[in-house]
Parts: structure tokens; C-alpha cells; sequence
């Protein structure tokens, strides 16, 4: 009996162990089940996202790393279906469209990417260090026409070459591979004797004083060693990759977005230009077209009153005549600006070059962006004719206002310039082909014929009071009218689609 009893004692022993071990295999095995299912979850999740980010490296034949940089930044950051990036002459790449598109319609839509904006937030002291250094260095080197907007850039730089060169974000390395890597043409990098085949202008020192502030900035910034973000930068990027980031930023910004992948893409013509508007609520900036465009047609922006000397200076490029040149600039006229009382306390009048429209024939350039009061775009070119705030700021410094009268000066400056910019373009010691002799020789070739036929065109209508010179008026009542148009345009097509 006593062994009966130990007997069933062992068999319930058994029973009960064999029971705990099939709930542990049990639980174990939903255990293991539920984390399949997790892992599965996070899996597709991911690859969910990354598909639809672009970022998934396993689509057949699509493999980011087979790809062009121009393919990797279509794809990355997707430009929609109406634009591609092509060679358009000359090797230059630039967006075209890639079906047609009404007058009005938006041709490409990006998102807002705030790189100042997220420095100040992730990096305040970082931030307040930059905005206190670039005073301290424009007030010790007397620098009066150094950038005003220079702390938001260098912001927007550091933040740039964290995503590229530390962090290795995918989208902003295919970005950053897109861009031009040789900036030698731009006239930070001119040489003494480039230089001296430029005709002087009263602002020459701009460019440099932008150059040595932004140096000056940036070594003491590095002196820091308190700031992580300023220590990997230095650690990671050469002094000429810090003036790249900085010339990208000042070349391919969009008012103060500084960078716009794909979009910045587009050439510069103002005269077949697609305006660009800014929605912050949104976060969003489109690029609307001023015009209809045909399947292959290149998409144009408006880097801004570009002369060809500019252009040449700030961009590497200078437009053909052929093409239509938007802008030309008067050095005697600017010169008198900064000498005369009635001018030189005006910054409008001072700031910048005095502009002429260029060989633009008579035409105006508009789009509806939407609705408020500045969804309305308009340009209304005036052939050889100065720009409206030219024209005021000449008006005050002749103190006149009749227009054979400021016809008659204007003659006499352009004579001046003309002059000089001829004579630039045939030096002997500027007919070299190294370097960036062409590309200042063709500015000032450019130059010099635009300023001939303007001052042909001003020398009759100091002559004949009959010819409109500079035809301001004009000018205003066409861009009102231009703008009802455009308004009537809007509605019509509102209640069409009602």
C-alpha cells in the first residue's frame, strides 16, 4: 500500500511537471510568435516608409547605387511628373517639361526646408554664437557693405554640411552631389590680373568684404571648443569646403530658403522665367508657369536683376545677346549716386547698381500665384529704358523732371561707359583663353553693346521730346492692367470649373 502511494505520488509528480513544461513550450512559443509578428510588422513598416521615401535599395533595376546623382535626386526627392533634368546646350543641365502645361498652372511643388530654421531650434547657443560673431567681425573689419542676411547663411551652411558630410543623409548627399563642384569661375577665385579687365564700379569691394567676413567668421567660430557640431565641422570640411557651401547657398537660394533641390535646377532667363511663390503655412513653395509650356520646352527662373557683369561674377555665366539680356547696369550713374548729397544718405539709390532693361523689346511678364494681394506676378519690360526705381532715384539726383532732360544725362553717362567697356573687351591683356579672361571678355563685349543701342535710344529722345523717355507711366498703367487681366483670368476659370 505504501508503495501504491509513493507510486501515485511520482505519477502526479510526473504529470504535473510534464504539464508546466508543455505551458512553458507553450508560452515560449507564443512568445516567439508574437515577436515574429513584430518583427514583421516593424519589417513592412520600415520598408513601407522607405518605399515611400524613395529609399528602398531593392526595386529591381532601380538600386540607388546604379543610379545616376541626377537619377538618385529625381527619385529621392521627387519632382512629380511635369519636369525633368536634362542637357539643354552646351552640356549645361536644367529642368524641361516633360508634357504640356497651361499658363498658370504650378510646374513643380517643394517642400520648405527651414536649414536656419533648425539650427536655431537644435542649437540655440550655436545660433546666438553665430549671430554675435558676425557682428563682432563686420564692426572689426569696417565692413559697410558686407551681407546683411551673412549669420541666416552661415547657419544654413552649418546645417547643410551636417546633413551632407556628417550625418551622410541620403537625400541631401544626392543633393549635394548634383551640385557644381568647381566654383573657380565665380569672383571669389579671380586673379589679380582677371581683375584688372573688369571696368571698376563704385561697390567693387562687396565681394570681398563678403569673402574676408565670411573667413573671419569662421575661424573664430572654430576656436570654440564647447560646440560638438562646430568641432565636427571643422574636423570634416577644408576651408575650400566651407566657400563652396557658402557660394551654393549665396547662387541657388530661393529668397531666404537658401536650397530647393530639383526646382533650383531651372536656368536663369527673366524673360521666360516661371515665378516662384512661398506658402509657410503650408510648408510649401511652388514654381507656377508665366506662360504655356510645350512637352520639351526648358523651364526658366529669375536669379534676379542679373547684368551680365553680375552674372559673371556671382554665377560663372554670362547670357548671349542673341538670347535677350534682361539687365544692364551704369557705373558713371551708380558713381553719382554715392557722390551726390541728394543721393548718397538714399540706400535705394546707393545699395546697388542703377539697372536698364536690356534688349527686351516691349512685353509684359505675368502669373497668377494664388490668391491675396501678392499672388499677383508682373514684369513689364521696357526696352533700353531704365527699371522704375532708377529712373525716381535719377529724377531726385538731376532734379528734374522731364524726360529730354534726363535723356540728356543719361547719354552722357552711357557715353562714359560705353567707352570704357569697349575698350575692356579689345585690351590687349585681357585676350587670353585660360581662366576666366572669356568669361569677362564676354561681359564686357555684352556690356558695351547693350549700353550703345540704350544710349542711341536716349540720345534721340533728348532730342525729340515726341519719343516717351523713360515712359514710367506707361509702365505703371500697363502692370495695372496687366494685373485686372489676370484677376478676370482667375475667376473665369473659377466658375468654369463651378
Amino acid at each position: 500500500m505504501a508503495n501504491a502511494k509513493k507510486k501515485n505520488r511520482k505519477d502526479s509528480s510526473s504529470s504535473s511537471n510534464k504539464k508546466n513544461e508543455k505551458s512553458n513550450t507553450t508560452s515560449k512559443g507564443m512568445f516567439l510568435a508574437v515577436a515574429v509578428v513584430l518583427l514583421a510588422y516593424l519589417i513592412g513598416g520600415a520598408r513601407y516608409y522607405l518605399l515611400a521615401s524613395n529609399l528602398w535599395p531593392f526595386q529591381g533595376g532601380n538600386n540607388l547605387a546604379n543610379l545616376t546623382p541626377v537619377e538618385r535626386l529625381l527619385k529621392l526627392w521627387r519632382a512629380g511628373d511635369k519636369v525633368d533634368i536634362q542637357n539643354i546646350t552646351n552640356g549645361n543641365r536644367g529642368l524641361v517639361a516633360t508634357q504640356d502645361i497651361e499658363q498658370g498652372s504650378v510646374i513643380v511643388t517643394s517642400n520648405f526646408h527651414d536649414l536656419e530654421g533648425e539650427i536655431r531650434k537644435d542649437y540655440p547657443e550655436v545660433a546666438t554664437l553665430v549671430d554675435e560673431t558676425v557682428a563682432t567681425v563686420v564692426k572689426e573689419q569696417g565692413a559697410k557693405f558686407a551681407d546683411e542676411n551673412l549669420a541666416s547663411k552661415i547657419l544654413g551652411i552649418l546645417r547643410f554640411l551636417q546633413l551632407v558630410d556628417i550625418k551622410k543623409n541620403p537625400k541631401w548627399v544626392a543633393y549635394a552631389e548634383t551640385l557644381p563642384s568647381n566654383v573657380t569661375s565665380m569672383a571669389w577665385y579671380w586673379t589679380d590680373e582677371e581683375r584688372k579687365c573688369r571696368v571698376p564700379r563704385p561697390d567693387d569691394e562687396v565681394i570681398y568684404q563678403d569673402r574676408n567676413v565670411f573667413h573671419g567668421v569662421m575661424e573664430k567660430l572654430f576656436l570654440s571648443q564647447q560646440y560638438t557640431l562646430l568641432q565636427d565641422i571643422k574636423s570634416e570640411c577644408s576651408k575650400l569646403r566651407l566657400e563652396w557651401g557658402y557660394l551654393m547657398l549665396r547662387t541657388r537660394g530661393f529668397g531666404k530658403l537658401f536650397f530647393v533641390p530639383i526646382m533650383d535646377m531651372s536656368n536663369h532667363d527673366p524673360l521666360r522665367a516661371a515665378p516662384v511663390t512661398f506658402d509657410k503655412r503650408a510648408a510649401k513653395i511652388y514654381m507656377v508657369a508665366a506662360r504655356d509650356l510645350q512637352k520639351g520646352d526648358p523651364i526658366y527662373n529669375n536669379y534676379g536683376h542679373l547684368s551680365p557683369v553680375s552674372s559673371a561674377e556671382c554665377h560663372g555665366f554670362v547670357q548671349d545677346l542673341e538670347d535677350g539680356v534682361a539687365y544692364f547696369e551704369s557705373p558713371s550713374i551708380h558713381r553719382d549716386m554715392w557722390r551726390s548729397e541728394r543721393t548718397n544718405s538714399n540706400p535705394q539709390c546707393t545699395g546697388s547698381p542703377i539697372k536698364f532693361f536690356g534688349n527686351t523689346g516691349d512685353q509684359i511678364i505675368s502669373a497668377q500665384l494664388g490668391t491675396g494681394k501678392d499672388a499677383h506676378y508682373s514684369t513689364h519690360y521696357k526696352e533700353y529704358r531704365p527699371t522704375q526705381l532708377s529712373h525716381a532715384c535719377m529724377r531726385v539726383l538731376i532734379q528734374s523732371e522731364k524726360g529730354s532732360e534726363l535723356a540728356k544725362y543719361v547719354v552722357s553717362a552711357f557715353e562714359k561707359d560705353y567707352n570704357r567697356y569697349a575698350a575692356m573687351a579689345n585690351a590687349e591683356r585681357c585676350q587670353s583663353s585660360e581662366g576666366n579672361f572669356p568669361l569677362i571678355r564676354k561681359a564686357n563685349s555684352v556690356m558695351a553693346a547693350l549700353l550703345w543701342e540704350a544710349m542711341e535710344l536716349a540720345e534721340k529722345a533728348a532730342h525729340d521730346e515726341s519719343i516717351p523717355y523713360p515712359g514710367i507711366p506707361e509702365h505703371e498703367e500697363a502692370l495695372t492692367a496687366a494685373a485686372e487681366q489676370a484677376k478676370k483670368d482667375v475667376a473665369a476659370a473659377k466658375n468654369e470649373s463651378e
